[in-house]
Parts: C-alpha cells; structure tokens; sequence
C-alpha cells in the first residue's frame, strides 16, 4: 500500500513538472512569435513609405497624410503599418485641415504606399463679409459651399467690379458677393475658412430671387442677409428689402412696382418689398 501511494504521488509530481515546462515552452513560443511579428511588423518592406494624392490641395493633403501615420501605437506598433495604418484617421485629418476637398478616398496602393483621390468642393456663392458695412479686412472674399462653408479665397474682392445685366445673367458665386454672420467670431488676423456661413440655407431661394430682380435690368451686385430678412444691394447706393422666405410674394410685387421707378440713377435710398401688397420707396433727401 505504501508503495502504491508513493507510486502515485511520483507521477503526479511527473505530470506536474511536465505540464509546468509545457506551459513554459508555450509561453516562450508565444513571445517569440510575438517579436518575430513585432520584427516583420518594423520592416520597411510593410511600412508606408509614399503617399500619392489626387485632386484638389495634392500635395498639401498627401503631407498632412503622412504626418498623421507617423508615431506608433502604444509606442509598439508603427502607426505606418500598410495592415494597420489608420485610414479614418486619415481621411478625416485631410479633410479638416483643407476645406477645399469635399470627400476623400484613402486605399492601398502597394506594401509599401498609399493613395489618396480628392474630390473638389462645388463653390455655390461667394462670402464677402458680415455686413455689406463690416466687409473682411482688405476687401477680401472668400468662396463657399451649398451648406455654408467658408473653403477658399475667391477671386473677386470688394472691389472688384461685377457684371450688372438683366435675366440670363445668373446669380452665383462669380459675380454676386454675399454678406451674412459666421458660427463663429473671426477675430483679427484670423481667416474665416472652415467656418460655416449662418442661413445659408435661405441663400438658394434668396438667389432665385436676385436673378429675378436682374431680369427688370437692375444691376444686383451684392446680398446682404440678417435675422430673417434680405437686403439686395444696387450698383448705386440703392437697395432692395424683403422678407427671407416670401420671394415669390416679393417678386410679385417687385414686378408690379420696379416699372415705375428708377433704380439706377442714386436718388432712391431703397424699396421696401416686406409687407404683403405694398410697396414702399424712400429717395435720398425725403
């Protein structure tokens, strides 16, 4: 009996031991799989060495790229890894920091680069500042999206003449400058782009509505917008009100009054197009 027990206890020892070293032999394995990965992993045969981009801002999109796949997770893993470099990251880092590109496709090119294809952002008007008085510094004006952003300077100032003509002549970001607040305050020496223009919304209908004042002839040349109204600015220090939303009503009655009147010549201080069936004119000196 006594022989038995120490028999049994001997092989438990045994299986102990060999499971112990089992597991050791395991756990050495498992880390040397894992530096061999590490070691691969570090290669610069897997590692992003170029970026190429296409589209609008190429060179300046593919250098913010680069700088946001460099560094490492957890000070592990290189961040430039081809199988585990941040695409999301990437994508978004680009667009933040140039307004001009609307999307943006990040994909492999190789084990060793990648490709970056941007897609210009459509210019619907053009911003010139918060109030036809309070225009950007330097008379500068700057190009915005269908929602509003504010992405990149223009080509026209506040200076810069405009064509006044009558109704195949369309009211876009070419040759209309438009005033409204920003989201945001811009405070000096600051630029305004990726800020977001407010009511811009309105901005379409309030466009439909210009082309239609330039149909009668009259030389529309900026658009002011407030809380929930519209000032339409003449060549001449003239201008046009009316209710933000009641175009049709406004162009209505504008049809039935502008006839009568000389725009043209500086002597009307503005037509008032705000209230329902009535038109109101004011002429400098009254």
């Amino acid at each position: 009996m006594n022989v038995s027990r120490t028999s049994d206890g001997r092989l438990r020892e045994r299986r102990k031991k060999a499971r112990k070293t089992g597991l050791i032999i395991s756990l050495i394995t498992l880390l040397l799989f894992f530096v061999l990965l590490l070691y691969l992993l570090w290669l610069p045969a897997v590692r992003i060495q170029t970026v190429e981009a296409s589209g609008p801002n190429a060179e300046e999109a593919a250098q913010t790229a680069r700088e946001s796949i460099s560094g490492t997770y957890l000070y592990v893993l290189p961040r430039n890894s081809i199988f585990f470099f941040p695409k999301e990251r990437v994508r978004k880092t680009v667009l933040a920091a140039h307004p001009q590109i609307s999307a943006l496709s990040v994909s492999r090119k190789s084990f060793t680069s990648i490709q970056l294809s941007g897609t210009s952002r459509a210019s619907s008007f053009v911003w010139c500042g918060v109030h036809i008085d309070a225009a950007f510094p330097d008379g500068q004006c700057f190009e915005a999206d269908a929602e509003g952003l504010v992405f990149k300077e223009a080509g026209i100032s506040t200076t810069t003449s405009v064509l006044s003509t009558g109704s195949d002549t369309p009211a876009t970001s070419g040759d209309l400058r438009i005033y409204s607040p920003l989201d945001r305050e811009i405070g000096e020496g600051q630029s305004p782009i990726g800020a977001r223009v407010t009511r811009a919304e309105s901005i379409p209908n309030a466009l439909r509505f210009v082309k239609a004042i330039r149909g009668f002839g009259i030389p529309v040349s900026s658009l002011s917008l407030r809380v929930d109204e519209a000032d339409l600015w003449l060549s001449s220090p003239t201008r046009i009100t009316y209710v933000l939303g009641r175009e049709e009503e406004a162009a209505q009655l504008a049809a039935s009054v502008i006839p009568t009147l000389t725009l043209t010549d500086g002597s009307i201080e503005y037509l008032d197009l705000r209230f329902k069936g009535k038109a109101y004119v004011k002429r400098y000196g009254e």
